[in-house]
This record gives structure tokens, sequence and C-alpha cells, in this order.
């Protein structure tokens, strides 16, 4: 499962939302460092939730099996199902480790951490 291949890399879980509302109550308290958003939440597009995450600056990562996503979100990290979970932990890595200008990111050199 994702959580558990997030967690047992260090990662602390917020959520996960079953659907875009609760998704948009997380983005609203801003409690989590970066996120993981699939792009269909129970037949809802996540592109609200995209924006919303985008407009505060926060790191996220598109989980999608659609393939395309709107051009304003061509700089974010996409990971087209079915994805490696390994391949997962290592773009949240460096998503977190990203530093954003307004809605740029200006990606710093980072080491990736162990995966073993």
């Amino acid at each position: 499962m994702l959580e558990d291949e997030l967690a047992d890399h260090g990662a602390i879980i917020v959520g996960p939302a079953a659907s875009l509302a609760h998704g948009m109550q997380l983005a609203a308290a801003g409690q989590f460092d970066m996120a993981v958003i699939d792009w269909n939440l129970d037949g809802e597009s996540s592109e609200p939730l995209a924006r919303a995450l985008q407009e505060r600056g926060m790191p996220f990562v598109i989980s999608t099996g659609y393939g395309m996503v709107p051009p304003e979100f061509a700089d974010t990290a996409i990971m087209a199902k079915p994805y490696d979970p390994l391949e997962l932990v290592t773009r949240s890595y460096y998503c977190c480790y990203c530093s954003y200008s307004s809605s740029s990111v200006v990606r710093r050199q980072c080491e990736p951490f162990e995966t073993e």
C-alpha cells in the first residue's frame, strides 16, 4: 500500500483523503510537508486540490492512470499508474526538499535517501 511504503521510509502519514472534499479540508489545514494526490478521487478530478496546494506553495506529486494533466501542472512530478512504489518514495523525497518561489519550483541538489 502507498501509505505503508512511505511510512516505511520515514513519512508520517496524514490522511489519506478518499474524496475531494476531504482532500480540500486537509489542504486548508496545511498540517503536512508534501502531498501525493490521486488525480481521480472517488470519481472527481483532483484539479481543484492541486490548484489549492499550488496556490499555498505546498509541494505535491500527482498519481494518475489518465496520463495527462492540465498544462498548469506541467512542472509537477507526475506518477503514471501503475508505478514502482520506490520511485514514488524517491519522487516524494525530492518533492519535500524543493524550495518554492511563488508558484515556480526551484530545485536544489539533494542526495537520495536509502531505499533498502
